[in-house]
């Protein structure tokens, strides 16, 4: 009788840690972060594109998913 109480403790235990381990620290369960907009695109290298202050309005708009080889001339083959 006393294996079963030990047992039972132990899984109720395990359900309180899975429990617990699937909400954040906010304790609002997991968050969903969207970033398939407000991307741009140019193809091509261009010298301190990486920089903060870099000019990127003549950039082409983009949505996720984007594939760079849509930009090059279509071949069937």
């Amino acid at each position: 009788m006393i294996h079963r109480s030990y047992f039972l403790a132990l899984v109720l235990q395990f359900i309180a840690v899975i429990s617990f381990a699937q909400t954040n620290s906010s304790g609002y369960g997991r968050k969903t972060l969207l970033f398939n907009e407000g991307w741009k695109f140019f193809k091509g290298d261009l010298e301190k594109a990486n920089e903060f202050s870099f000019d990127d309005k003549g950039w082409r708009n983009v949505e996720l998913p984007h594939d760079f080889s849509v930009e090059g001339p279509f071949d069937v083959k």
